[in-house]
């Protein structure tokens, strides 16, 4: 619940007066869908902090962290048309977990946290056109910004006989799910916690509750409402793997082990620091785990609709193909059906649909082959169905085995064991593509990656067996020097200048004319590079070539994990 709308709420409230007109140094990212704002106070430069916002699928969080060191490798700037911006406010919408940052430039950055895939920080100009987006940039980027919000009508909570009227609209549901169908925003803890202040059972149908139960329903609703805006922040330690973070105290959890914070950012700081250091298995374990759960959802699902398919019944046809052959005398061409003496069936006459443009002959050898048909239709279906249960077995294999592994060492083993499988699946890469490239690698603009050969020998291996045909190849003009290459994923026809630029720019930073100001830089799609027989390392001719001039420039390079 680190990112309930309670407890959202109750951290701008308390960080408020420290987030206000606070300088922003720097925003950059250096773990996967994590951003970190750099932050001092205006008049006190000693005082720097880390907003620390997480985006992460099923794991996003927000919380305030003394200054946190940047990594010299594998990060990236993000947003930084922020940088040196002043932070004017910062509220939450009022009834979705979105945060809004407002800027003294009129740019205002939007923090959704929704512990889904959709979760994202988008910045917007004074028109809300968005300009940068955490995730999904190419998408986004140039559209206006808008919060698809959830209504809350706040009458529910102020007029008793406007909550009677609406719950009892639902009178055939659980109070439980009547309640969070009223109040989508407070979730399924603090509901738990209403039913248990007010003495309901959870499954009880709200058409069998009295007034005075709903009536008691309701008062708990409120003070827990009030309650909200004056936090106790506490974590409740339900198991080893469970802890729930409220910023109330939980009466339904009394019995379990909770732990007390006078600042909700404190408690937000404990909570991920005891989630992280019990992470004992890696994150590679849920992707795994989500996957295979993807693919045997999938798997039961084909195998529901393959084995409930409704199949032409082949003996059917024969028959309809005999019963013509046997009475052709009656047929014509142009007959578009025909009732017939059924011979060898149970009923006396047939119906039988013809195809006018066919001959009696064809009309029945149609019939023929569509009993070939359903035939093979029938032959592959019990294939499949064979086939699907085969791999819904082994899918459960894989998750019930997944399952048992408790630290990244077991997971690292369960690859080995099932990697045949695993791959079967593409659950994971090809030994070629999970090896780390043995090349200097950066990363330029638009999230390129730039590979640079270490040795003659090194550059024929870059560009001969690592570079795929539409990967941009670099190299300094009448010098030696590194060969370069630009990674470009299929499809992708229009590279960006800033990032065909820095990549020249490390290829001239890599050859002898390093010191030079104004190097000659060569590229071409690596198709048209070829090597000589016979030639030594690293030599290779272009069968067309541009040439751009740059200063030789280095980023920082970035290790792959």
């Amino acid at each position: 619940m680190i990112v309930h709308y309670f407890t959202l709420r109750a951290f701008i409230q308390e960080l408020q007066p420290f987030l206000q007109n606070t300088l922003i140094i720097e925003s950059f990212t250096q773990t996967k869908d994590e951003l970190i704002v750099t932050l001092n106070k205006i008049h006190d430069e000693k005082t720097c902090k880390s907003l620390c916002v997480s985006v992460k699928t099923r794991f996003n969080y927000i919380v305030l962290r003394d200054q946190s060191k940047r990594a010299t490798k594998n990060t990236v700037d993000l947003f930084n048309n922020i940088a040196g911006s002043t932070l004017q406010q910062i509220s939450i919408h009022p009834t979705d977990r979105t945060i809004i940052i407002e800027l003294d430039s009129s740019k205002r950055l939007f923090i959704q946290l929704y512990n889904t895939e959709s979760s994202n920080i988008i910045l917007v100009d004074e028109h809300n056109t968005i300009l940068k987006s955490f995730k999904r940039n190419k998408e986004l980027k140039g559209k206006l910004f808008s919060i698809q919000s959830r209504d809350l009508d706040q009458n529910i909570l102020t007029d008793l006989q406007h909550f009677l009227s609406k719950i009892t609209n639902t009178a055939e549901v659980s109070i439980l799910t009547g309640i969070k169908k009223l109040f989508p925003i407070l979730g399924s803890v603090y509901v738990r916690e209403i039913l248990h202040r007010a003495k309901i059972l959870e499954p009880t149908l709200i058409k069998n509750l009295h007034l005075d139960e709903l009536t008691i329903v309701h008062r708990e609703l409120q003070r827990l409402w009030k309650e909200a805006f004056q936090p106790s922040p506490r974590i409740y330690t339900l198991s080893e793997k469970e802890k729930i973070l409220s910023i109330i105290p939980l009466h339904h959890l009394e019995d379990n082990q909770v732990e007390t914070f006078s600042s909700v950012n404190n408690a937000i700081r404990v909570y991920l620091a005891q989630t992280f250091k019990e992470q004992s298995i890696s994150d590679e374990k849920v992707e795994l785990s989500n996957k295979l759960q993807h693919e045997l959802h999938r798997a039961q699902r084909a195998f529901e609709e393959t084995s409930g398919a409704k199949l032409t019944d082949p003996s059917e046809c024969d028959h309809i193909g005999n019963v013509l052959l046997a009475s052709l005398q009656h047929l014509k061409k142009g007959m578009k059906h025909i009732s017939l003496e059924n011979i060898g069936g149970d009923s006396d006459y047939i119906e039988i649909d013809l195809n006018p443009e066919l001959t009696p002959v064809q009309n029945a050898e149609r019939y023929f082959e569509k009993a070939r048909r359903a035939r093979t239709a029938e032959k592959e279906t019990q294939k499949r169905i064979i086939d699907l249960h085969r791999k819904i077995d082994t899918v459960k294999k894989l998750l019930d085995s997944l399952q048992v592994c408790q630290s990244k060492v077991e997971v690292k083993e369960y690859k080995k064991v099932y990697e045949k499988e695993l791959r079967a699946f593409k659950m994971i890469g090809n030994r070629f593509e999970d090896e780390l490239p043995p090349f200097r690698i950066f990363q330029v603009a638009g999230g390129y990656e730039v590979w640079v050969g270490k040795s003659s020998a090194n550059n024929d291996l870059l560009t001969m067996k690592y570079a795929k045909p539409n990967d941009l190849w670099f190299h300094a003009r009448g010098s030696s020097g590194s060969h370069t290459v630009l990674k470009v994923k299929s499809g992708v026809k229009d590279i960006p200048k800033e990032t065909i630029y820095q990549a020249a720019s490390i290829a001239a930073y890599y050859s002898k004319m390093r010191k030079a100001n104004n190097v000659p830089v060569a590229y071409t799609e690596r198709k048209y590079v070829r090597k000589p027989k016979g030639a030594p390392a690293g030599t290779v001719t272009l069968e067309r070539e541009e040439v751009i001039f740059v200063k030789p420039y280095l980023p920082q390079p970035v290790e792959k994990i």
